[in-house]
């Protein structure tokens, strides 16, 4: 997968003809990208398995009434019941439901190239072999909007965080003046037999693996 990563990030070519939504596109675009918006505040949401690296919350990536809208789309909603594994504030009270051929787009987020990994919590109370995909949308150094399949998930009944996934992306920053880029992440069910919940979608920026 690495080889294959550098490979896409040293042509440009082999990713320029994948699909992108126009608001995805849009969203990614229009955002500001400043060094210092890269470094929001952050906290340790899965210290209780075993990861202590600081971590910010992606834009509305709690789910909470109030916090920035993604863009959801065939059925993707707020439902009552929050992610109960850790890493959330008591107070909560919501996460996001996904099912079958809706998809859920977060608002743009600044990354450079010390933000490789996104990480969040997980539920699917379908079939065990359904699969959640997550995207990254990014735009090339050319200005063309693209967009990657960078993980299958695969989740349980219970509430769990997800593996660390590296979105890979994050290292366009370094062809940037300011040595930032900006990305959004689309999370979509992959077939129909899944019931799919996702909460506290967070981006560490100073991963070391």
């Amino acid at each position: 997968m690495r080889r294959f990563a550098l490979s896409l990030l040293s042509t440009g070519a082999a990713v320029a003809v994948l699909a992108i939504t126009s608001a995805a596109a849009d969203a990614a675009a229009t955002a500001t990208t400043t060094a210092a918006a890269c470094f929001p505040a952050t906290t340790q949401p899965f210290a209780a398995y075993g990861d202590v690296h600081p971590y910010f919350l992606v834009p509305g990536g709690s789910f909470e009434a109030g916090t920035p809208a993604w863009q959801l789309v065939g059925g993707a909603g707020h439902v009552s019941g929050n992610n109960t594994a850790g890493g959330d504030p008591l107070w909560n009270t919501t996460s996001l439901s996904l099912p079958a051929g809706s998809s859920a787009t977060s608002p743009a987020v600044c990354v450079d190239p010390t933000s490789p990994v996104i990480r969040f919590y997980v539920r699917n109370t379908g079939a065990s072999t359904s699969k959640l995909g997550l995207t990254v949308l990014y735009t090339l150094p050319n200005g063309t909007p693209a967009s990657l399949l960078v993980e299958k998930i695969s989740a349980t009944g219970v509430w769990r965080p997800t593996a660390s996934i590296r979105f890979l992306m994050n290292m366009l920053a370094k062809t940037s003046a300011t040595g930032t880029t900006q990305v959004a992440f689309q999370f979509r069910p992959l077939d129909a037999t899944g019931h799919w919940r996702i909460d506290d979608v967070y981006v560490d920026p100073f991963k070391r693996t």
